[in-house]
């Protein structure tokens, strides 16, 4: 395995997750390796394929511009996502919520669990 990718931070990968899109491809053209080679690592150290965990982080993201009192279309369009019904059905595919319901149910201690297979 690329032992350059084991230096690299968690708040490095979200960085670059966030740079490339949240698209598998082009964070492993970041970190210089094959997309066998970066699903691999990602199995290794997050415990899950990098498609789940790019999912996962622009889930956070989105939901951290949301709290920050971003606009659906804006936060859509930070996240990689084309416009406000790809927000929601990006929420809605995830976690079976809309971004609204979603940050409820998050502030009231019911946080949901990620449907995105590991």
């Amino acid at each position: 395995m690329a032992k350059h990718l084991e230096r690299i931070e968690d708040r490095e990968w979200v960085a670059w997750a966030r740079a490339t899109g949240h698209q598998v491809a082009p964070l492993a053209r970041l970190g210089q390796v094959s997309l066998r080679t970066l699903d691999r690592h990602f199995q290794q150290r997050f415990g899950r394929k990098p498609q789940a965990w790019l999912i996962e982080t622009r889930l956070d993201h989105a939901e951290e511009l949301l709290r920050q009192g971003w606009y659906n279309k804006e936060t859509a369009e930070a996240v990689g996502l084309e416009g406000c019904s790809s927000l929601c059905h990006f929420f809605k595919e995830n976690t079976q919520m809309t971004p609204q319901e979603y940050l409820a149910a998050k502030e009231a201690d019911r946080v949901p669990v990620y449907t995105v297979p590991p």
